[in-house]
């Protein structure tokens, strides 16, 4: 078996209607956070603020292992350390044999005292976003003084994993905005040799809101407006379940337009071939999205859309 340092995380994807189960599956334990980053809408975001129900998502967790998914993450729309019993839900995939268990985190409460419980419980790599090389730009993107602290936390990790011979693998994102643009090598220079591998992304997300990133001069237009792929891979092959239960047709969704099917009335499989997401990646196959948010995202416009199950949106603007 490969090592978490050896693990690339290009997974396998079928464009069909119905794709096989995914071997990867992403759960969003809870939908809060303890930063306010300059391009991400979590303070905007009109779903009620909570927690996963705990014995639901731990029989969801098992459906999909029973499907035949072995690699589970805990992110989305969350900071999942700030989940206190975070420990327990690692520590019931690995009993139940997922192969590979990963987090994406801000980094700030990743105390090496709490990183070696969750290593120990079975955690396999964790992703730190740091978005920033210097703690004035870090307090200007993240709207927290924070990145002495993450800095340290890093520094830490890598040592306690060093000095053990730990299999376990620390990587960093990078999300680029006009602020940090002129960073990155600094950046890299600053953290390349204590994680395995540094991931620079645009700032990206759902829905029309990255217009509002543009007129703000948070994002370079330049960078931003360049459409990406028509044919998006996680409709295809990865699972995403949110806080209140429903599978969602992207990660990356504040807003509730891709929720598709609640997850209380169908079955993580039947959810996963159901007719919503059949039709979904219909349209994608036949570069037919608009209308859809999707067609926004990747071609970089402002298109009307509604909601892929407009029922689901409103049960949780509502809520």
């Amino acid at each position: 078996m490969a090592t978490q340092k050896e693990i690339y995380l290009k997974r396998p994807v079928e464009y069909t209607l119905k794709p096989p189960f995914p071997h990867n599956i992403l759960v969003e334990l809870n939908n809060t956070c303890n930063h306010n980053c300059i391009f991400c809408r979590h303070d905007k975001m009109k779903r009620k603020i909570r927690e996963c129900d705990r014995d639901f998502t731990l029989d969801l967790i098992k459906q999909a292992h029973d499907n035949g998914s072995r690699e589970i993450g805990f992110a989305m729309m969350c900071e999942p350390l700030m989940k206190k019993d975070l420990v327990d839900y690692i520590s019931y995939c690995k009993k139940l044999g997922y192969e590979y268990i990963y987090l994406t985190s801000n980094g700030v409460l990743a105390t090496l005292d709490r990183m070696k419980e969750l290593i120990n419980a079975g955690l396999s790599s964790i992703k730190i976003s740091i978005n920033a090389a210097t703690r004035e730009s870090y307090l200007k993107v993240h709207g927290k003084d924070d990145f002495l602290r993450v800095k340290d936390n890093v520094q830490n990790l890598h040592k306690y994993i060093n000095k053990n011979s730990i299999d376990f693998a620390v990587f960093l994102s990078f999300v680029k905005t006009t602020i940090t643009q002129n960073e990155i090598s600094l950046f890299e220079k600053e953290f390349i040799d204590l994680v395995e591998k540094i991931y620079f992304f645009d700032a990206v997300t759902v829905g029309n809101p990255m217009m509002e990133l543009i007129e703000n001069k948070i994002v370079d237009p330049k960078t931003y407006l360049t459409p990406g792929n028509e044919l998006c891979e996680i409709v295809f092959n990865r699972i995403h379940i949110t806080a209140e239960g429903y599978l969602n047709a992207c990660c990356l969704d504040f807003d509730n337009v891709l929720y598709a099917v609640d997850l209380h009335k169908m079955s993580l499989a039947d959810a996963w071939h159901s007719d919503i997401m059949q039709k979904l990646r219909k349209r994608f196959l036949e570069k037919n999205l608009k209308g859809v948010v999707c067609h926004n995202c990747i071609h970089k416009v402002v298109e009307p859309f509604e909601p892929l199950n407009k029922e689901l949106s409103d049960v949780v603007n509502n809520s």
